[in-house]
């Protein structure tokens, strides 16, 4: 039996195999809300939080799925989630079972079993999304969406396999929650002359990003990628045709970090491809205030997603 302390009661949660995925992801969960907040009702509180966020993932997954079946496959999808929304709520009844009701040891061990049972739904639903690694162009990016990688959406980046290692554009965590969030990878903070926080780069062997912070040293306000592994929730990944990316040979572009070339999604808010000039070999312009022609010869070179006035 796993022990779980919480104010000075232990609560029994329900073992799991030691090579169970979701199982160990929620033990690194647990002792990341410990580590940041040491008072029980933090840590209650911490959990639940991401007993939601893990919702949230499943609900994208869930969606993107209803999308892409036939429609006469929707409705035996559906039922195939109310069945499972009961299993879920008569699994976690039983692993509260012996805590008290609305005590901190009940609230942690549903809290566990939610996100438990819920990171293995996004598993098995996302298996059955049609096409889910067709569309890749080349046998490298294939090969880095079985694996996993990072997707980009309007709000957040969030692994491709595990949705509950995500980070949101306005979100504040701070440093050890974000290495407890990311567990295995690599965290490294980049710090000013005066100590202060300016970004994280998080890297591992499917991907990687760089965090940007605001002065608070907590709050995310921006978040960008070069490596060729990223791509965005419309399936575009670093190397890509521009006039592609954005679905035009003309966009709103503008000069970003290092005044590099960047040009705006069309589908997804707040979502930015830079330009890679290819050496020198490929100029371009940007208008201020129009939209900007977009060579041919134009492929993307980071992904990021910021809010500019």
């Amino acid at each position: 039996m796993i022990a779980v302390i919480v104010a000075g009661l232990v609560a029994p949660v329900q073992a799991y195999a030691a090579d169970d995925a979701a199982a160990q992801q929620v033990e690194r969960m647990y002792d990341g809300c410990r580590a940041e907040n040491g008072a029980a009702g933090s840590v209650v509180a911490c959990m639940e939080r991401k007993d939601k966020e893990t919702g949230q993932g499943l609900e994208d997954v869930y969606k993107r799925l209803v999308n892409g079946l036939p429609p006469s496959q929707v409705p035996t999808l559906r039922q195939s989630e109310r069945d499972w929304l009961r299993y879920q709520d008569q699994t976690c009844k039983l692993e509260k079972r012996g805590a008290a009701d609305g005590s901190n040891a009940a609230r942690i061990a549903w809290a566990g079993c939610s996100i438990r049972t819920t990171l293995q739904r996004t598993a098995e639903l996302r298996e059955l999304i049609p096409g889910k690694v067709a569309n890749a162009n080349t046998a490298t990016r294939s090969v880095g969406n079985a694996a996993g990688s990072f997707v980009f959406d309007s709000q957040s980046v969030r692994h491709a396999v595990n949705s509950s290692q995500v980070v949101r554009l306005g979100e504040r965590i701070s440093p050890q929650e974000l290495s407890s969030r990311f567990s295995g990878y690599q965290v490294k903070y980049q710090k000013q002359s005066d100590d202060f926080y300016s970004s994280a780069d998080v890297s591992g062997p499917d991907g990687g990003f760089q965090v940007d912070f605001a002065g608070d040293r907590r709050t995310v306000i921006g978040i960008i990628s070069t490596n060729r592994l990223s791509r965005d929730t419309d399936g575009n990944s670093l190397g890509d045709a521009l006039q592609k990316v954005v679905g035009s040979t003309s966009a709103r572009c503008a000069y970003g970090r290092n005044e590099e070339v960047m040009c705006l999604s069309k589908n997804l808010k707040d979502v930015w491809y830079y330009f890679g000039n290819e050496g020198g070999r490929c100029q371009m312009e940007v208008k201020e205030n129009q939209r900007s022609e977009i060579p041919a010869c134009a492929r993307v070179s980071a992904i990021e997603i910021r809010h500019y006035d």
